[in-house]
């Protein structure tokens, strides 16, 4: 498509016209939650000030739940309210509401909680030692195990050298520009939840298991999710319907920019550990990989985080022999969640670090290494899938390699006339779609809806949360159809009105409702015959209409044929293809204050077929920064289990004056598109830090790399 193609949400975000669920018209009450002031313990009871005057006020406690209290998930053990065991500081404990925000917030303070502390369990560490267990006999939510080759047999041979490596990232705020917000609108009984989100099919059926009802969900236009309203607002969703359902009332709750940092769902921490052989010839012989994340008080999406992250450990290089163990340990700390990348990032950086320690460790530049282990003919993963990227993967690294100039800039720098300044590569690849037989799980269907204008509707529950799905999507069906996208309109995600096309998460959607819409809009188009061109074809579509044809063309997922995954045991195609990246950075450091400047950014993907080039490069500039953040800057500062720095005067986030010039080149093929939201946010990153350690010409191990790591790293 053409660069010209603007958003469609454009004008009405520059403008500022664009309603937020905080900006809508809202008559009704606030609502706030009641949460706990401990990280661990047994709640005795909740106190309300008799001396104030709770009369205007509606109160919701765990016994006014009328279905079940559990907000589902992939364990089903997180309660919508907490009546006894407190997992985690600020675990939400009872609702309130009133018509008068600033005597809700007073209320607040009138309220107290009684708990037995327990110790916590704080740290990943500590949850890996089995210092103390608070879920099972082992903090495990879930384990992963994978092999391939014999490793045992290499790690015994004295001919190679070993080398070990422990690497450590820390959580990281999603920071979108619109907080959580939901609200319930109560008509004679009947509820409506509305809110921001990217999931609304979520949001359904966590409702479903509460109030044991079908509850109608819309999406309002989203400030940004990137991971952090695929399913947390299934919990604020529960909050606002019970109170409605209390009160009678519409019922509202935004939250406040601390709140929102301080109890969301958060970016995994995680411990990554290699130990690898590598054999007389330099290479790599076999490995041992550790993954842990920290997944917080509750289970929530980690086990995929988890199944991620494990999958991606290895990238797609040739390495024969791998033993790997993943565990996603349970701490007493808010839960983790999805974050754009949803493991990947964590798995991508310990790997891409890794591999320039053993570069240097062996004497070798890491382009060369990375180089000497690529895949070729018959290469597989980690799961013994053959790696259909190898060739793409080699050029892609090569044209990388050449376009950021990365040799003769390295040579330049190693010359010592800035000693305080390095680059660094990552190479990389992110599963598109869900893991495994997720997508064939999903089934997500997508519906056109022909109108007698002649003007086509995608109705589906897919979101549009700022990634630009209701530009790219309507083009596609558009360029299918042969017409202008202005007659293809978007409707707003609602579950009463457009089908289930699953989550608005992984990479997913251009990549596979985009392709199900292009199938639906194919058969729109063979059942009109012939049209030339625009006016044509809104004739022959009310043509069509008015002899009683079709009005609706849907389309389901089926899975290709030569995609297959055995989940039992791990083994097969994890995901239904690979985007693939290659970043490229140079950084600089001031040898006073220890500060890290990027000076540039340079970032080459193969996407496929790029819908709209200009969304893409937006893409990738937006996930290049949000990697820098994590890289560099974003530190969430706990004492005993709560977040001491719940704002953004110190929660430090890139801002303008630290963006480098920065460069997005995509690798053009007649592929069908794949997924670009997250590959961004993958690698970038890894290439910083690996900058980092080669101006410092030391390892680095942990993110955020600060002044303070740099420090300690020197000392």
């Amino acid at each position: 498509m053409q660069n010209g193609l603007l958003r469609r949400d454009a004008w009405p975000k520059i403008a500022g016209t664009l309603g937020y669920l905080d900006d809508l018209p809202f008559e009704g009450l606030h609502g706030a939650i009641v949460r706990s002031t401990v990280a661990r313990g047994i709640l005795r009871r909740i106190l309300y000030d008799p001396a104030f005057d709770w009369s205007p006020f509606v109160i919701v406690e765990p016994a006014d739940i009328p279905g079940e209290n559990v907000c589902p998930g992939l364990m089903e053990d997180q309660p919508f309210l907490s009546g006894g065991e407190i997992r985690f500081y600020g675990e939400p404990l009872a609702l309130i509401a009133c018509a008068d925000l600033p005597l809700l917030r007073d209320a607040l303070k009138h309220i107290r909680i009684e708990a037995d502390p327990l110790e916590p369990l704080l740290s990943l560490e500590a949850a890996s030692s089995n210092a103390i267990t608070v879920f099972g006999n082992d903090n495990s939510f879930k384990t992963i195990e994978i092999t391939k080759g014999d490793t045992q047999a290499v790690f015994s041979d004295p001919a190679q050298r070993l080398f070990e490596g422990l690497y450590e990232t820390a959580g990281q705020e999603h920071l979108y520009l619109e907080p959580q917000g939901m609200e319930a609108l109560y008509r004679e009984g009947v509820i409506v939840v509305k809110g921001s989100m990217q999931c609304p099919g979520y949001v359904a059926g966590a409702l479903k298991r509460l109030s044991g009802e079908t509850v109608e969900i819309e999406q309002t236009p989203t400030g940004g999710g990137f991971g952090g309203k695929e399913d947390y607002p299934s919990l604020i969703a529960g909050y606002v319907w019970l109170l409605a359902r209390k009160s009678g009332r519409n019922v509202r709750i935004v939250y406040g920019r601390s709140e929102d940092m301080a109890y969301t769902t958060k970016r995994h921490p995680a411990r990554i550990s290699y130990r690898t052989a590598i054999d007389p010839n330099g290479k790599i012989a076999a490995m041992e990989v550790n993954f842990e994340i920290d997944a917080g008080a509750y289970c929530t999406l980690s086990p995929v985080v988890l199944s991620r992250g494990a999958l991606h450990a290895c990238g797609l290089y040739d390495f024969s022999s791998v033993s790997l163990l993943a565990r996603a340990l349970a701490t007493n700390t808010p839960p983790s969640g999805a974050f754009r990348g949803f493991g990947a990032p964590q798995a991508i950086f310990a790997l891409e670090r890794h591999m320039d320690d053993l570069a240097r460790w062996i004497g070798e530049d890491p382009l060369d290494f990375r180089r000497r282990h690529l895949p070729g003919a018959g290469s597989t993963t980690l799961t013994g899938a053959p790696i259909r990227e190898a060739d793409a993967l080699r050029d892609l690294l090569e044209r990388a390699a050449s376009e950021s100039d990365y040799t003769r800039r390295r040579d330049a720098l190693s010359v010592g006339t800035t000693p305080l300044r390095g680059i660094g590569m990552a190479l990389f690849m992110h599963g598109g779609g869900f893991t495994g037989s997720g997508e064939s799980f999903l089934a997500s269907r997508v519906r056109l809806e022909a109108g007698e204008s002649g003007r086509v509707t995608i109705r589906i529950i897919s979101t549009e949360i700022g990634q630009g799905a209701s530009t790219v999507l309507p083009a596609l069906v558009a360029q299918e159809l042969g017409i202008s996208a202005e007659l293809i309109d978007y409707a707003l995600p609602n579950t009463a009105t457009g089908s289930d096309s699953g989550p608005t998460v992984a990479s997913r959607t251009t990549m596979v409702i985009g392709d199900l819409l292009c199938r639906a809009a194919r058969k729109l188009r063979e059942a009109l015959n012939f049209y030339a061109d625009d006016e044509a074809f809104r004739t022959a579509l009310k043509h069509h209409l008015k002899r009683g044809g079709e009005r609706v063309f849907e389309s389901v997922f089926s899975p290709p044929g030569d995609i297959v995954w055995d989940e039992e045991h791990y083994r097969g195609d994890a995901y239904l293809g690979y985007s693939l990246g290659c970043t490229v950075a140079e950084v600089q450091i001031d040898p006073i204050s220890y500060r890290v400047r990027v000076m540039e950014l340079y970032a080459l993907s193969d996407i496929g077929r790029v819908v709209n080039p200009l969304l893409a490069q937006g893409q990738v500039y937006g996930g290049m920064v949000q990697a820098m953040g994590y890289a560099l800057t974003e530190e969430l500062i706990y004492r005993d289990g709560r977040l001491l720095n719940p704002r953004l005067c110190d929660y430090m986030i890139p801002v303008a004056a630290d963006v480098p010039p920065m460069r997005a080149v995509f690798v053009q093929s007649d592929e069908k598109p794949k997924g670009l939201g997250e590959l961004p946010m993958d690698g970038a990153g890894a290439a910083i830090a690996n900058a980092v350690a080669d101006a410092l010409g030391m390892r680095i191990t942990k993110l955020p790399i600060t002044p303070q790591t740099i420090l300690e790293a020197l000392r």
